[in-house]
């Protein structure tokens, strides 16, 4: 049985968290061939009125709840613990599109990050914030790159964590979320992320890429199937944009505060979001 995971901590993810939880009803059989589970922090009491079968909680330790996004991980570790696999983790503004199949192998499918943002181009010298990772980690050297989806750099290996697919839990979420506590209490990350908002925003992603190179090979890695977490909120940046027939899973963050919902999409969004005009 595949386990569909997500979590939340704001109670304007709600809707979000409906929106996924009832496209992930409408394309799969909940109960005979996957299951859903979601989990809020502890710290944070959330109404999840309609979705209290699939809810779960995990804790989050003080010295991360200040940090953005960081309880993603905790939820990820919560839920690794829970499943053996196969597992597919997503963020609550996602939305599945239409069935589809998870390959077999390899052992996790990620995908790199949609844009460089903290990434450190290939193959420049390492930046402070990723050599110190990399120094926690004990990673290894030399590195292979990576090309951003949507902006198409070269930059070292760094993933985006709006899907990933384990077929083989080798708990990297654990390690993530260790890293996590003991990172957050050095001096010397609080020096970087104190200063620049953009590595606070972006470090649980940056730890999580290096738990997934400690515990995955290059030869356990792959990469999504195509239409599967396509970020829609960055339509108008991809150069060759795939077309409504061709999604699988989307992302869509603030797109619908600015476009319209496509009228197949229609029913399946209904009233869910705050834009519900079609085009």
């Amino acid at each position: 049985m595949i386990t569909f995971g997500f979590s939340l901590e704001d109670p304007h993810e709600v809707n979000q968290a409906k929106l996924l939880v009832r496209s992930l009803e409408t394309h799969f059989l909940i109960g005979t061939e996957a299951q859903i589970l979601f989990f809020t922090p502890t710290h944070h009491s959330i109404d999840v009125k309609g979705m209290e079968r699939y809810h779960r909680t995990c804790d989050v330790p003080f010295v991360a709840r200040t940090l953005p996004f960081a309880y993603k991980v905790y939820a990820a570790a919560a839920l690794e613990a829970l499943v053996e696999g196969p597992l597919i983790w997503m963020d609550v503004g996602s939305v599945i599109l239409q069935p589809f199949t998870i390959p077999s192998t390899p052992e996790i499918l990620i995908n790199p990050v949609d844009i460089r943002n903290i990434g450190d181009l290939y193959p420049r010298p390492r930046s402070a914030f990723w050599s110190l990772l990399k120094g926690y980690f004990d990673l290894p050297h030399p590195e292979a790159p990576v090309i951003t989806r949507v902006t198409r750099e070269e930059i070292y290996s760094y993933f985006n964590m709006g899907m990933i697919i384990l077929n083989q839990n080798r708990h990297c979420f654990a390690l993530a979320t260790q890293a996590l506590d003991e990172l957050l209490k050095q001096e010397s990350i609080h020096q970087l992320i104190d200063t620049s908002s953009r590595h606070a925003i972006f470090l649980h992603q940056a730890v999580v890429t290096c738990a997934i190179l400690k515990c995955y090979p290059t030869s356990s890695r792959g990469t999504l199937p195509v239409g599967l977490n396509y970020p829609l909120h960055l339509q108008e940046k991809i150069a060759s944009p795939l077309r409504l027939p061709q999604l699988v899973s989307i992302r869509y963050e603030d797109y619908f505060e600015t476009h319209e919902i496509p009228l197949p999409w229609q029913p399946l969004f209904g009233d869910l979001l705050n834009n519900s005009r079609t085009i």
